[in-house]
């Protein structure tokens, strides 16, 4: 006697099984889209997914999905503050969700370099000495529209920042490690208390990357020759 009930296929789910992944954080594997090669799939690791949703509280939750409505949430509040600020917010366009056959997928604007690949992060910068005083420029302008846009940043590293080169316009981007992580989400709603959050992130990216951070200023600058 056979149990259960036969699944169909979503008509536009993504199919990631064949693919190998081009990068990974802790949470999420990054595959790029076999139908947009101008699109990433983010899906969810599997042991981070692999209870069921099938209980009210989990659902009400999102469970481990979460992670892509606070990224969402923190996307639409940059835009939001786009016409204001006149520039565009140093976060990668979120398009939404879609099924993969490795759960949701999360579709994003892949952040690419002048020849249309992927763009370098600033810790491959950093090690190819692609970092000049141009890049220095670029990153305090990130820095800036970090706390000119209210992005919550919680993990605020080399790899998760990325120098997108678009119509001849250069800036680094945050593709990962942002959106208000807490219940209740006091660092959206408060400016204030981001930026102490802000401060000690860009604090702990100066030691991540060599550079001099003047905390007054939040400005980096190349360590003194010797």
């Amino acid at each position: 006697m056979k149990t259960g009930r036969n699944r169909m296929k979503p008509s536009n789910q993504i199919d990631l099984a064949n693919l190998e992944p081009f990068a990974q954080g802790s949470e999420r594997l990054i595959y790029k889209s076999p139908s947009n090669n101008r699109q990433l799939v983010k899906v969810i690791k599997e042991k981070h997914r692999k209870r069921p949703m099938d209980n009210l509280y989990e659902r009400m939750t999102l469970g481990p999905y979460i992670l892509f409505m606070r990224e969402y949430a923190a996307y639409i509040s940059a835009l939001m503050m786009q016409e204001k600020l006149g520039r565009r917010p140093p976060l990668p366009r979120i398009f939404g969700t879609v099924p993969t056959d490795q759960g949701i997928g999360q579709l994003v604007r892949m952040i690419s370099d002048e020849m249309g690949k992927i763009a370098p992060t600033l810790q491959d910068l950093l090690q190819t000495d692609g970092f000049t005083q141009t890049e220095l420029n670029l990153l305090n302008q990130f820095v800036e529209d970090l706390y000119g846009f209210h992005i919550v940043a919680y993990d605020l590293k080399p790899k998760n920042i990325v120098l997108e080169v678009k119509k001849s316009v250069r800036r680094f981007v945050l593709v990962d490690g942002f959106g208000d992580r807490a219940l209740i989400p006091l660092k959206s709603i408060f400016t204030k208390l981001n930026n102490r959050k802000l401060d000690k992130e860009i604090a702990k990216l100066a030691n991540q990357t060599g550079l001099v951070l003047d905390r007054k200023n939040r400005k980096f600058h190349f360590p003194e020759k010797q």
